[in-house]
């Protein structure tokens, strides 16, 4: 995680002041999950939209986290990660895909859920929404870095 955060440059010196961490994983090189940390809740969850446990994704996160409290003498006890829910969504609450290409919009809706606390109460009939919510944004990301690079700086 940190060679992660090194090679993007992220500069996070404590993984446990965020409230939740949300990590898009990419699996077997053409497919991609979401892998949400709510440190507040105690909560390790893998979101794959083809129904998978990822199991292995949530043990490497949580073996980090420990020893990431660790490095940063955290108590152990205090964080109890070991004890931590996996189980939040379960395979069968985790809404799927029924194509095999719209994995990466599942997890940027399933990002965008968890990261303004709603459930993920979408199929994929609401897909379409999602690109198109998405094509939104960026068009409004470009407009808004234009405008500013046209602003007189003071």
């Amino acid at each position: 995680m940190d060679r992660l955060f090194k090679e993007f440059n992220i500069q996070v010196e404590n993984i446990f002041c965020f409230g939740s961490v949300i990590i898009p994983i990419h699996v077997g090189g053409n497919h991609w999950a979401l892998l949400f940390l709510s440190l507040d809740n105690k909560i390790c969850q893998y979101l794959c939209s083809l129904g998978a446990t990822g199991d292995k994704y949530i043990d490497v996160m949580k073996r980090y986290l420990i020893d990431k409290a660790k490095q940063l003498r955290i108590s152990d006890n205090l964080l109890d990660i070991e004890s931590w829910r996996s189980d939040h969504y379960r395979p069968s609450q985790v809404p799927k895909q029924t194509n095999g290409s719209d994995c990466g919009v599942f997890i940027c809706a399933y990002a965008h859920l968890l990261g303004i606390g709603q459930p993920l109460n979408f199929s994929q009939a609401d897909i379409h929404h999602f690109r198109q919510r998405m094509a939104i944004d960026l068009f409004n990301l470009h407009e808004c870095k234009a405008i500013n690079r046209n602003q007189p700086s003071s």
